[in-house]
């Protein structure tokens, strides 16, 4: 069977008669295909800031913007949310803006930002906010909020408003059906959660448990709904923050593995890896958080491609 696939445990007993076999069942045993070889090319580092991590990229006007968070200077001590402009793939991403303020917006942080551009010209921008005062290491204080840009200038932001209280680290996409489907941690279990938001993207139509193909379960999915294709296409991180794979899925709900390792320690050269954020054109291109800090800070945002 394919990579990522699981080999039937059921069997069937056949018997020959007269030269004539009963029953149906074909092989008398089965194995699983090794897993492709990843190729990676254009590796090299996109926003060098004090600590920055969770890129998600979205063209607004026909430029490509890489919305982040997290600290930009030495001496913060709120996350916030930035964007800078990446120009073509692999380009190093230059003219860093700040765009919400957690402070200001009555929260301790806000970040791991996700858009999309909603059929009205406007873009929802969804991420993990801390109420003011609250330990943000403590994982049941982080929830969801999302906030608008009114303006459609991808910079002037409405107040974050909150979404999802039992949640964190989403990722947000246009669904088959033109509605906004949100994927993100339960802050209870950690299990990756599929929520239907509709065409409003802000209101909860139903909620399912992601299963995942090979039984592990990820932290930071990026996944983003391909309609030329038919396919959501993810990646995800795994809890040892050491490798982040790539798996499809057709309904949302079930992800097949397609190919593991997509980055990791050994290949991106720092010891963990993490946040990744696939370009809004091709699954092919990669952005991600790396850091050479246990306490997962000082991270950098890179960028590679691979086949």
């Amino acid at each position: 069977v394919p990579y990522g696939s699981q080999c039937s445990a059921v069997s069937q007993q056949r018997a020959c008669t007269n030269g004539s076999l009963s029953g149906s069942y074909t092989y008398a045993s089965c194995t699983t295909e090794n897993p492709p070889t990843v190729t990676r090319a254009n590796q090299k580092m996109a926003i060098n800031a004090n600590n920055v991590y969770s890129p998600d990229v979205i063209i607004q006007g026909g430029l490509r913007y890489l919305y982040f968070g997290g600290w930009q200077n030495t001496g913060q001590t709120h996350d916030n949310i930035y964007r800078a402009q990446c120009g073509n793939l692999g380009e190093n991403c230059t003219g860093i803006q700040f765009v919400i303020d957690s402070w200001q917006n009555g929260l301790e942080h806000f970040n791991d930002p996700t858009l999309v551009k909603m059929s009205g010209g406007y873009y929802i921008l969804y991420g993990t906010g801390v109420a003011a005062g609250q330990d943000g290491f403590v994982v049941q204080n982080n929830k969801i909020y999302y906030s608008t840009s009114w303006s459609n200038d991808g910079v002037t932001w409405s107040a974050p408003t909150l979404l999802v209280g039992d949640a964190w680290l989403p990722s947000a996409t246009i669904g088959p059906d033109g509605g906004v489907e949100l994927f993100a941690n339960s802050t209870i279990n950690g299990l990756v959660k599929h929520y239907r938001l509709g065409a409003s993207g802000v209101q909860n139509q139903g909620v399912e448990t992601v299963i995942f193909s090979n039984g592990l379960n990820y932290l930071n999915v990026d996944i983003e709904y391909r309609p030329s294709i038919g396919l959501y296409q993810m990646f995800g991180e795994r809890f040892d923050t050491k490798h982040i794979d790539y798996l499809t899925s057709t309904n949302g709900t079930y992800f097949t593995l397609m190919a593991p390792d997509i980055v990791t320690d050994q290949s991106a050269g720092v010891p963990f890896v993490r946040t990744p954020g696939q370009d809004a054109d091709t699954a092919s291109g990669l952005y991600y958080a790396g850091t050479s800090d246990p306490r997962a800070t000082q991270n950098k945002i890179y960028f590679q491609t691979w086949q």
